[in-house]
């Protein structure tokens, strides 16, 4: 009776031939793709939140700079202390990737008022760049 209950207990299974496995759970892998484009809009919201208009500029894609013509931040009128990204996706063509999540202002004495943000990134010329960025409070 113990041996069959020692059995139940063991970490392992037994399949056939003697051959032993370990169950392993797997976390879903990010695309790589994915994570690099991740890693432009991180780099892009740190700048913005910064508010280095020079260095978030230097992150858009051409025809984001031209609709934005030089000042792609002149109607963003708060300023912002953090932010995080809630989701990602990456366009089954590869070439397009959207992240959605918040940003947050100090309201003081209690809490931060939060904004919704979204950025949509395009492969441009081998290289992840924003081309367009939203954020409604």
């Amino acid at each position: 009776m113990y041996r069959l209950a020692l059995l139940v207990l063991l970490p392992w299974t037994t399949q056939g031939c003697g051959q032993k496995t370990t169950p392993s759970i797997e976390k879903p892998s990010e695309d790589p793709e994915l994570k690099w484009a991740k890693a432009t809009a991180e780099h892009f919201m740190n700048a913005a939140v910064a508010r280095n208009a020079k260095q978030a500029e230097g992150l858009l894609s051409k025809p984001f700079q031209e609709r934005a013509k030089g000042d792609a931040f002149s109607s963003v009128k708060q300023t912002y202390s953090r932010w995080e990204i809630e989701s990602s996706e990456l366009a089954p063509s590869g070439v397009q990737a959207v992240f959605k999540g918040a940003v947050f202002r100090p309201q003081y004495p209690f809490s931060d008022t939060r904004a919704s943000f979204s950025l949509m990134l395009i492969k441009e010329a081998g290289e992840w760049r924003v081309d367009s960025y939203t954020c409604s409070e």
